[in-house]
């Protein structure tokens, strides 16, 4: 499209603001996926460009190194210009976007954290303009523990954000389920199993694309009896926080 309207949608405000993915090159896979995934076929770095020329020559080198996102380069000296290859299909949001989802009513779990336990009911107060904040820099040692009443066929975790904190989103994060067989043992002898571990922003682009202002970053479940989860930041930065405006948990029906 030639030509700009004024205004900014969240999307553009996140990957042009001071928290992009695009700024933190350790991530440049997870920016690469997110990009495709919301259609973007074509990358264009004008490293000559850049306040720091440096930055621009190494997220040139960053695209190169990717791995299973490029179709082609062209190095036009001043500007370089890379084809993405198109996104798969996932299967499973499309069948949870069909509306095959039920909602778990936060009534029915009971929450705890690393990080300021205080403020966790503001992220199932059912106000997105709310949120559970660790209120300090993510240093990979952060986690929500949520307890649910009973098991639960549970289907996805939804962590809700909104555009005016889009930069504390996870940068690396890791969900374990507790059910009755799983991968390890725990010391009371309840099964433990991950079921994502990686970072978010594919799903993170998609939920921006989607909803705008409030995205969902959704992570699927596969089929099994859940008792709790647990939510861990893996990740670093220097200087942005852990916040989740909303936890929604969904059941198959």
């Amino acid at each position: 499209l030639n030509g700009y309207s004024g205004y900014g949608s969240a999307l553009q405000e996140f990957l042009g603001g001071s928290g992009s993915p695009l700024r933190e090159l350790t991530y440049a896979d997870g920016s690469l996926a997110m990009l495709r995934a919301i259609g973007v076929r074509y990358v264009l770095v004008h490293p000559g460009d850049y306040d720091d020329p440096a930055f621009g020559a190494a997220t040139v080198r960053a695209i190169k190194e990717s791995s299973g996102h490029v179709a082609e380069t062209r190095d036009y000296g001043a500007v370089v210009a890379f084809c993405l290859l198109p996104a798969t299909a996932d299967p499973a949001m499309a069948a949870a976007a069909a509306g095959t989802l039920r909602r778990i009513a936060p009534a029915h779990v009971t929450a705890t954290a690393s990080h300021r336990p205080d403020r966790l009911p503001l992220a199932f107060d059912g106000n997105l303009d709310t949120r559970w904040t660790s209120l300090d820099r993510q240093t990979g040692d952060e986690w929500i523990a949520i307890a649910f009443d009973r098991p639960y066929d549970l289907a996805r975790v939804s962590l809700r954000l909104n555009r005016w904190s889009l930069g504390d989103y996870p940068r690396e994060l890791s969900v374990e389920v507790t059910t009755g067989t799983g991968i390890k043992q725990d010391v009371t002898g309840v099964s433990i199993k991950e079921v994502y571990r990686g970072d978010v922003l594919r799903l993170l682009g998609l939920g921006l694309f989607r909803t705008g202002s409030y995205p969902s970053i959704d992570i699927d479940i596969p089929p099994t009896s859940t008792t709790a989860v647990r939510l861990r930041q893996l990740g670093r930065t220097r200087l942005w926080f852990w916040s989740i405006n909303e936890i929604e948990m969904w059941e198959r029906p």
